[in-house]
């Protein structure tokens, strides 16, 4: 069970046009090693998509809280920022 604010799951054993598919949909990356990660605002969100990828045959391979990094923080605060002038 994710308990944190936000939560990061790391998949394998997707099939390749699924692990594409879940790529583009849920805004999450892939790693060299073929590993899906992604991150989620809810625990909501981090239990449906991981119902979705276990029905498509994925395993859990780690469940953790992902924080925001400074660069990150950054990131975002410039794009408000920026999207606030417009």
């Amino acid at each position: 069970m994710i308990s944190c604010q936000s939560g990061g799951l790391v998949l394998s054993a997707l099939p390749p046009d699924q692990l594409e598919r879940l790529k583009r949909e849920k805004n999450a990356r892939v790693q060299a090693d073929g590993h899906l990660i992604a991150s989620f605002p809810t625990q909501d969100e981090a239990q449906a998509f991981l119902g979705e990828a276990l029905k498509l045959g994925g395993k859990v391979e780690q469940v953790a809280s992902v924080r925001e990094s400074l660069e990150d923080l950054f990131m975002r605060r410039a794009a408000e920022a920026h999207e606030a002038r417009k």
